[in-house]
């Protein structure tokens, strides 16, 4: 599924979405967490799978520790930089594309001040 949701251009989806959706700031944030969603569970999987194949991962099921210790405590804080790192990056880019959904009418409402309104 997700897959298919990056196969189509980004800002056209978001705008399918946010006009099926009705002009509104919360459906507009909406269709770029829609847009935006694989891009992180691709990563986060992709580093899971390489931090679970760790040696300290190893070492706390061999000393019987459950499955959402184990996730909470050794693979989590070791995977969450990355996303960090992912979502500093997408941050410019959600702007441009939240502002160019306000020019094109389907993000912010006129009275509202924005800068894709202005």
């Amino acid at each position: 599924f997700s897959e298919m949701v990056q196969s189509f251009p980004p800002l056209i989806l978001a705008m399918v979405i946010a006009a099926a959706l009705g002009p509104n700031i919360t459906n507009s944030v909406f269709a770029m967490a829609i847009i935006w969603w694989p891009n992180y569970a691709r990563l986060t999987r992709s580093i899971v799978l390489q931090v679970k194949e760790n040696d300290y991962v190893t070492a706390g099921r061999i000393m019987g520790a459950s499955h959402l210790r184990i996730l909470f405590k050794e693979i989590l804080p070791n995977s969450v930089g990355s996303l960090i790192v992912m979502c500093t990056l997408d941050l410019g880019n959600a702007i441009l594309m939240f502002s160019g959904l306000s020019f094109l009418g389907l993000g912010v409402q006129p009275p509202t001040p924005e800068w894709g309104a202005m």
